[in-house]
């Protein structure tokens, strides 16, 4: 009998006809549909964990995931095969063998989250599944200003969902920024791991500095009240896109903001 392999995943998708990542009984989800895909071909039902369990409608460019198997079929020809099978909306871009006992999730070191913003009078017609159309002008050195206050090691229990299950809200933010170019504002928030909405709330939160709402001492304040009615709304899951996930050393800033 073969023995037991694990393959490593990084897989892209466009989430908004997707029920976010995690199996749902009656919901179309991205890890739902690819242990589907990948029972059609092996007939073998595995687990596939992701890296970060992202919401509905938010998008990924390089999600990771992780599974194991006893079955001899090659990298790419399970590639091929997944993408032959999933919907247009959800690719596998790489397979690769992974060390016995990896782990897309546990053994992260950091992930990348990018969050766009169409700061303009008219909305977008190509963009408007994966941009927050925002009218009101933003002033991006406030918003840029207050995002510096996340970077570091805070208590962001002001910056998580009622029902995040996560033992703690104590975590490290590595990076989070602001910048605008045209009509496009991105921000991106890098760490090594995230509270159930955290990166949402914390961009509605710098939506609310750039149109004047609160000052970026008004940050400092929700950060030190653990209250999470002070901070800002939870910002569409449209705009939200997981970059990139990262494995051993962290990896330095990132060399655009804007693509």
């Amino acid at each position: 009998m073969p023995g037991e392999r694990t393959l490593k995943l990084v897989i892209e998708y466009d989430g908004t006809l997707f029920h976010g990542w995690q199996v749902q009984s009656r919901e179309r989800t991205v890890q739902g549909e690819l242990q589907d895909a990948f029972e059609r071909i092996t007939h073998e039902r595995v687990h596939i964990q992701g890296a970060g369990r992202t919401d509905a409608g938010v998008h990924a460019l390089g999600q990771t995931a992780s599974l194991r198997t006893r079955h001899e079929i090659g990298s790419r020809e399970l590639m091929r095969g997944l993408n032959a099978l999933t919907g247009h909306d959800l690719v596998v871009k790489r397979i690769e063998e992974a060390a016995p006992g990896f782990c897309a999730c546990r053994n992260a070191t950091g992930r990348l989250y990018r969050y766009r913003i169409l700061n303009a009078p008219a909305p977008p017609a190509l963009g408007r599944t994966t941009h927050l159309h925002v009218i009101r002008p933003l002033d991006i050195d406030a918003m840029n200003e207050a995002a510096s206050l996340f970077e570091g090691r805070h208590d962001f229990e002001a910056f998580r969902a009622s029902d995040c299950e996560r033992a703690s809200a104590e975590l490290a933010i590595e990076c989070c920024t602001v910048a605008g170019k045209d009509d496009e504002v991105v921000i991106e928030v890098r760490g090594q791991a995230f509270l159930m909405n955290m990166v949402r709330i914390i961009v509605g939160t710098l939506l609310w500095v750039g149109s004047g709402r609160f000052s970026p001492a008004d940050v400092e304040d929700i950060l030190a009240s653990r209250d999470r009615a002070r901070a800002g709304p939870t910002a569409a899951p449209r705009g939200l896109v997981l970059v990139e996930v990262y494995y051993g050393e962290r990896a330095g800033p990132s060399t655009s903001s804007i693509r």
